[in-house]
C-alpha cells in the first residue's frame, strides 16, 4: 500500500506544480530478454526470498520480461508580466 501511495504522489506532484506545464505524455514499453536464470540473477537485483518463484516465472515466460511506463514531459511555466 505504501508503494502505491508513494507512486501516486510522485505522479501528482509535477502535474500539480504551479511552475511546470505539461508538454506531452506518451507511453513506452521495455522488453528484457535473458538467456537463462543465471543470466537474469547476474544482471537484475531481486528481492531476497523470491528466487524460486522468479525461476518458475522466467521459465514460464521464456526468460522475457516487459515493463510498461507512462512518461510525462514538462517545461517551466511561462510567468505572466
Amino acid at each position: 500500500m505504501i508503494d502505491t501511495v508513494s507512486r501516486a504522489l510522485q505522479v501528482a506532484a509535477p502535474i500539480e506544480h504551479k511552475q511546470l506545464t505539461e508538454v506531452c505524455e506518451f507511453y513506452g514499453e521495455s522488453l528484457f530478454l535473458f538467456d537463462s536464470e543465471q543470466d537474469f540473477f547476474e544482471h537484475i537485483a531481486w528481492k531476497e526470498g523470491t528466487q524460486a518463484a522468479l525461476c518458475d516465472y522466467l521459465e514460464c515466460h521464456n526468460y522475457k520480461l516487459s515493463a510498461s511506463r507512462r512518461i510525462n514531459v514538462f517545461r517551466k511555466a511561462q510567468t505572466e508580466i
